[in-house]
């Protein structure tokens, strides 16, 4: 799908399905004001172990701006662009988003990425969050919350002149990482925390950065 309008973006939460990869294109600047954002495949089925965050997304902003992407609804599952991420995300850029994630884990571009299930690995390349603010109780960077999967990778992705308002597990870039490979990546931000925070990564297990 080519997306061009605020409206167009909402629809792809619609159009992801269980286990199927979905592609996406910007094809303009967007300015999400005035939208209360849900986050992309953050709805777990109960009914089945098998659908556990499962739908897979392929979103290339094509260097194109998202702004005012905004979650105050401390309700909602993984308070992200992306939720749980399985998939690729590239070639944009989140301005001036915000985020009120109460006590979920969050960050701008997803909240997970992978889970516990592995089913597959994900890409985050080229993709910049600046001049925005972030705030939770626990798991959060103003990038990603938590990385799970280990064929995860990030590639010149950077956090700019953001704000991460934490407790545990606060970081400029992620919270909590338990694995995949960094490279390229920075983070500029004021940070809050109590308890495991970091300018980069709040806690970290074994991941590789270059």
């Amino acid at each position: 799908w080519i997306i061009k309008t605020p409206a167009q973006l909402t629809y792809m939460r619609d159009d992801l399905a269980s286990k199927e990869l979905r592609y996406f294109k910007l094809d303009a600047d967007l300015n999400m004001e005035g939208i209360e954002w849900v986050p992309l495949n953050n709805v777990n089925d109960p009914s089945d172990e098998t659908k556990a965050y499962d739908k897979f997304v392929y979103f290339d902003g094509a260097g194109h701006t998202i702004s005012n992407l905004t979650i105050t609804n401390t309700e909602v599952a993984y308070p992200s662009f992306a939720g749980v991420l399985y998939g690729t995300i590239k070639n944009v850029t989140f301005n001036q988003a915000n985020i009120n994630a109460g006590n979920n884990k969050a960050g701008v571009v997803a909240g997970y990425v992978g889970t516990s299930q592995a089913y597959t690995g994900s890409s985050i390349i080229n993709v910049t969050v600046k001049n925005s603010e972030i705030t939770a109780s626990r798991h959060v960077g103003a990038f990603v919350g938590q990385v799970v999967t280990k064929d995860s990778y990030f590639e010149n992705c950077h956090v700019q002149n953001s704000t991460v308002n934490g407790a545990e597990y606060a970081a400029g870039f992620a919270g909590y990482i338990q694995d995949g490979k960094f490279v390229n990546c920075s983070a500029e931000a004021t940070i809050s925390g109590t308890k495991h925070v970091g300018g980069f990564v709040g806690k970290t297990e074994v991941p590789v950065f270059e």
